[in-house]
């Protein structure tokens, strides 16, 4: 089309013409404010080279499983926020990640549907289960620091005999796909520790109530494998969102091999017990906080080469004030002293405490044993030792 000036008549700028040419064209026009889309940096596949990203590529969108190799370093720099594209999309580290976030520029792992950052990129409603994660590989090394991990499925971090560590990181609103219905009494975790080292360090972990199905459990972090677990001046914070079964803020499973543990200073709130130690071993708990609906600490199948250090520890209720045992007996055991707390004999295994024929139970002097209610007692096919005095 071309356009005249007509004489007489004040010259109207082409893009003026264009635009009322357009609405006159479209008829009636409804304006209203949509998020814009976002640029983006596309990743997908093997990194097989070091590299680093930077918030000049933002939102980083990863839309398949992507893999750093064995002896390559991504390092991930404070403000970049990194979106996954869907329920088969994370990041597998066999070699190095560096997230290198700070309190002010923290570095974002979240869903391609979450559109509070990074721009319009999604439907901006994200869910838990959006995407698959990050998995840490034997010999893979992972470093979050000052990093939120949202929307992911469950476990949101696992470590598979590598090194992780997590440092005033923030692990919020990630569990499974609860409109799947084939496993409805399937557990779940927000870090999963399978061997090697895993540390947290003022890290927060929120919302972990839906880690697991409905009628299966939860945990904020479930250890066992072998390795050591730190947990240290850390947050467990459960919500108020759909709940699993059973909740636990950390679960060490020394059925698989010991796992030695340390937390120190931390803060469980709400759940049923803070810290669920099954077959313990080089267990410390020590400074914490907990408000929970059962007991803070619970031991089960008690058996350990060293002996639990447990002290200092504050706790609110509304659960017993003590520490929970149960299971068998099968080996020489020395329940240790622990001053405020009584042990409290309760819940599995015919509900008893069960000494087994070859198994010897020491109480020392000073120690307090309690039993939960009527039908739970304490059962010695073997030897019980107890030296008050």
């Amino acid at each position: 089309m071309r356009i005249r000036h007509v004489p007489g008549c004040r010259k109207i700028p082409t893009l003026g013409i264009a635009v009322a040419l357009t609405l006159a064209l479209a008829g009636p026009v409804a304006l209203e404010t949509a998020t814009p889309a976002a640029a983006q940096t596309t990743v997908c596949g093997a990194i097989n080279q070091s590299q680093t990203w930077d918030p000049n590529g933002n939102p980083f969108v990863v839309t398949c499983d992507t893999a750093v190799s064995s002896g390559v370093t991504l390092t991930i720099l404070a403000g970049t926020i990194v979106k996954f594209a869907g329920a088969g999309t994370g990041l597998v580290v066999n070699g190095s990640l560096q997230a290198q976030g700070t309190g002010q520029a923290p570095v974002v792992f979240t869903s391609i549907n979450d559109n509070n950052v990074g721009g319009g990129t999604g439907t901006g409603t994200p869910a838990p289960a959006d995407w698959s994660g990050v998995q840490v590989n034997g010999g893979g090394t992972l470093n979050l620091t000052y990093t939120t991990v949202s929307y992911a499925a469950s476990p949101a971090v696992s470590n598979n005999g590598g090194t992780v560590e997590l440092t005033n990181a923030m692990l919020t609103a990630n569990g499974p796909d609860l409109s799947y219905t084939g496993c409805p009494t399937c557990s779940g975790e927000v870090v999963s520790h399978s061997g090697g080292a895993t540390s947290l360090n003022g890290t927060t972990i929120t919302g972990f109530e839906r880690a697991g199905y409905p009628g299966g459990a939860a945990y904020g972090v479930n250890a066992t494998g072998g390795g050591t677990l730190s947990i240290s001046n850390s947050n467990f914070v459960v919500g108020s969102g759909p709940s699993a079964r059973f909740v636990y803020g950390a679960l060490i499973d020394g059925s698989r091999g010991a796992v030695a543990t340390s937390i120190t200073g931390s803060t469980f709130s709400g759940g049923i017990d803070g810290v669920y130690a099954t077959y313990p071993d080089a267990l410390t708990v020590t400074g914490n906080t907990f408000t929970t609906s059962n007991y803070p600490i619970f031991l089960a199948h008690p058996r350990w080469s060293t002996a639990p250090t447990i002290s200092g520890n504050t706790v609110l209720g509304p659960g017993p004030v003590g520490i929970g045992l149960d299971g068998h007996v099968s080996g020489n055991l020395t329940l240790p002293v622990v001053a405020g707390l009584p042990y409290v004999v309760d819940n599995c295994d015919g509900c008893a405490l069960t000494v087994d024929p070859a198994g010897t139970l020491t109480l020392p002097a000073g120690l307090v044993m309690k039993f939960r209610a009527l039908g739970v007692g304490l059962v010695v096919d073997g030897t019980l030792q107890a030296q008050g005095t």
